[in-house]
């Protein structure tokens, strides 16, 4: 059920469990359990507004981009006692629901999938969605090698195409539920050359939609699972040579969730902050990043978003233990 500005799951104990152990092999343990936050500046105010995100990649740049709205947030919130901002980097969906469950992180900011993956593990709470690339929402498009004759779904069995990584909505998690509903039958297996049963979709994981472009322009992969973003960045010449096999349902593009707990009239400070930001305040966070930082516009989700994540967030455990 939907109930206020939040998104509130009910779901059997088994599903979670389950999902708790799937999470587990969504990153890899290069990165430390300890967060990784950013430098503390001194205040009189003792309360720190902490925002987090998922990467297990590259936490310091994830850090750099979205600083700055916790500093203009938490410059906004003396009258919370709080005095200063920080950003907390997760290495795992099940590390950052374990940080919404004891308070290291207060607000969190994901794609759809992960984040109702996360709200069922740590009860979090979705407030808000956020535009990416002013996009409201995006979608997963399976594009194929145009040589090799594939022009519907039902075509990939015996295939092995490439999807982006374990936790990505439209790298994976929304392709393989299109999949799924269709009936066809998912192996993961090691790389593009391993062989697959003729009722079987084959898969892997090749670390990044950039990798999965690259293998399809080049042939080592007759089949990806892209966003329709990076679909639309893909020059002529290249989208030449690719065919549109299928595409996927969409999502909003970000989501905004609260740690359980948070007391509620700084939930709705917040929403109002986020909200209410101007032109002249994007233009200053992005400013603040070198090179240029994140686009920050933020809505209240719709109807129709809120009956489309409601219908996902029953299949997300299942989802993401196909890349367990």
């Amino acid at each position: 059920m939907l109930s206020g500005y939040g998104v509130r799951p009910a779901f059997p104990i088994a599903l979670l469990l389950g999902l708790l152990v799937a999470v587990a092999g969504c990153r890899g343990d290069s990165t430390p359990e300890e967060p990784v936050p950013t430098p503390s500046a001194a205040s009189d105010l003792t309360g720190t507004l902490v925002l987090g995100d998922v990467e297990a990649n590259m936490p310091i740049r994830r850090i750099r981009w979205i600083q700055p709205l916790a500093d203009h947030l938490a410059a906004r919130l003396s009258d919370h006692g709080i005095g200063q901002g920080r950003v907390v980097v997760a290495r795992d969906l099940r590390q950052m629901a374990r940080f919404l469950e004891n308070g290291t992180v207060d607000v969190y900011l994901d794609s759809p999938l992960p984040s109702l993956a996360v709200q069922r593990l740590a009860g979090s709470q979705i407030i808000l969605r956020r535009l990416v690339n002013d996009q409201r929402v995006y979608w997963s498009v399976f594009v194929a090698r145009d040589d090799l004759g594939i022009e519907s779904l039902d075509d990939l069995r015996g295939q092995v195409l490439a999807f982006q990584e374990k936790h990505s909505t439209t790298g994976f998690l929304l392709p393989a539920h299109s999949l799924l509903e269709q009936g066809h039958r998912l192996r993961e297996v090691r790389g593009p050359r391993e062989s697959v049963a003729a009722d079987e979709v084959g898969y892997f994981f090749s670390g990044d939609e950039e990798n999965t472009i690259d293998m399809l322009r080049t042939g080592s992969v007759g089949v990806g699972a892209i966003s329709s973003q990076d679909l639309a960045d893909l020059p002529d010449e290249l989208k030449s040579q690719l065919r549109i096999v299928a595409r996927t349902d969409s999502l909003p593009r970000q989501l905004v969730s609260v740690r359980p707990g948070l007391d509620p009239d700084l939930v709705i400070r917040l929403r109002g902050l986020l909200l209410g930001l101007t032109d002249a305040d994007r233009e200053a966070l992005a400013g603040a990043v070198e090179g240029g930082g994140w686009t920050w516009i933020f809505e209240d989700l719709s109807d129709e978003a809120r009956r489309r994540l409601e219908g996902f967030a029953g299949t997300v455990g299942r989802l993401l233990a196909l890349g367990d």
